[in-house]
């Protein structure tokens, strides 16, 4: 045989978003696993299956503050659902302050 007919090995196409366990390329990208998950420790509810999880996030948080709540106003479980509102709030008032230029 001649060494011009000798086949070389081919490389495996670059996979952009890695493999999965079977070693097959991804098609789409991995999601992040707390995506879609109260933040709340000892809740841990998760709104993955929804449409749009970040908004059934915000809605979950707030029947906690809404006196339709079936919690008592006293519960550590109902005051760490409206701390975590409260905090989550903050934190977009502040990045939407933020991205304001002022000349």
């Amino acid at each position: 045989m001649a060494p011009s007919m000798i086949s070389q090995p081919t490389t495996p196409p670059i996979a952009p978003f890695g493999y999965t366990k079977a070693g097959k390329p991804r098609k789409r990208p991995v999601r992040n696993k707390k995506e879609g998950v109260c933040p709340v420790k000892e809740c841990q509810r998760s709104f993955k299956h929804r449409p749009n999880p970040k908004d059934a996030i915000w809605q979950h948080l707030a029947y906690y503050r809404s006196p339709m709540c079936a919690e008592p106003s006293s519960s550590p479980f109902r005051q760490a659902h409206i701390t975590m509102h409260q905090k989550m709030k903050a934190e977009s008032q502040s990045k939407r302050l933020s991205g304001i230029n002022i000349f």
